[in-house]
């Protein structure tokens, strides 16, 4: 399964920008923020580290962002969730009328069919049970 390139705060030296900085134990976008230059980033970790000590950077991948539930090991339909603005942050989450979600998504039956693959896989690999929620970026 491709993931984007990521680094732990251990490696700060060999980020590259622009950046994701996600807390590891949180949900629901709390403490992500997209850095797009090093002039903001000691900024945003400070404030992701209000919220938590353990932190990880990844690429920023520009594209469409979708998502696959996969119930019992068998992938759901895939949805694309198109934020009214930004990225899909809390905001864009929890405030009625901030996101569309389009079921299927309107994307080539090749790239549906693998993201419903790597979803599966990824249930069963880790052996997961009942629900779970699988989020990608879909290149631009």
């Amino acid at each position: 399964v491709p993931t984007a390139r990521f680094w732990t705060l251990d490696e700060i030296e060999k980020i590259e920008f622009p950046l994701v900085i996600n807390p590891i134990a949180e949900g629901s976008t709390v403490g992500v923020f997209i850095v797009n230059n090093k002039d903001n980033f000691q900024y945003y970790l400070k404030e992701t580290q209000k919220i938590s000590e353990n932190i990880f950077f990844e690429e920023y991948i520009s594209g469409r962002e979708v998502t696959v539930s996969v119930l019992n090991g068998k992938a759901l339909p895939v949805i694309e969730i198109k934020p009214k603005k930004g990225f899909y942050d809390y905001e864009s989450k929890y405030q009625k009328g901030m996101t569309e979600y389009i079921v299927p998504a309107d994307l080539p039956e090749k790239i549906n069919n693998k993201l419903k693959e790597y979803s599966e896989k990824i249930f069963k690999v880790f052996n997961l049970k009942g629900a779970v929620r699988v989020d990608y970026i879909v290149k631009n």
